[in-house]
């Protein structure tokens, strides 16, 4: 095999062989954790505490996002599990960048599913591995958020939301 053949075929071997999660900021959900996130991102932006997600029961970490060189970043949240692994990621940023963001996720992951009307609420769903990436953006907002979650999170989000929307009915009923 030529030099140049080598180089190509090492070059895109690790796109072949790895598809594991997805990956923001370079941060594989489901497999980095806790130590690595700050050790990575420390150095580029200001975390805090916020607090214990209410899916996971893991910590969370925000940050406004300055200097993670991500255009119109308004605000991010890294969720984490019990066991301290990165279970998701919530980027805020300025709807105005939807156009590209949804672009570049369908060059990078699987399209699921496409909801982008003319006019109302765009989402969209993208996955790769045992992960998935969820666009929502509002029609009367002047942001959206896009969220890389592990299917773990996916889960507990979608069975509490669900018990909280039977709780929330339940209680309306009574007040008639």
């Amino acid at each position: 095999m030529k030099s140049w053949m080598l180089s190509l075929y090492l070059f895109f071997l690790p796109a072949l062989v790895w598809a594991g999660n997805v990956a923001p900021l370079g941060l594989e959900v489901g497999v980095v954790d806790l130590a690595t996130v700050k050790a990575k991102l420390s150095g580029q932006t200001r975390l805090r505490d916020a607090g214990t997600n209410k899916w996971t029961g893991g910590p969370m970490l925000r940050s406004d996002g300055d200097g993670l060189e991500v255009e119109g970043l308004q605000e991010i949240l890294f969720i984490f599990g019990q066991d301290q692994k990165l279970d998701g990621v919530v980027m805020t940023l300025g709807k105005d960048r939807l156009k590209e963001v949804l672009a570049a996720l369908r060059k990078k992951y699987k399209t699921v599913r496409e909801n982008i009307p003319f006019v109302g609420d765009t989402s969209a769903t993208y996955r790769q591995g045992d992960s998935l990436v969820r666009v929502e953006a509002p029609h009367l907002s002047f942001s959206m958020e896009v969220l890389y979650l592990s299917q773990r999170l996916n889960e507990a989000f979608n069975k509490g939301s669900s018990a909280e929307e039977v709780e929330r009915r339940r209680r309306q009923a009574e007040k008639f």
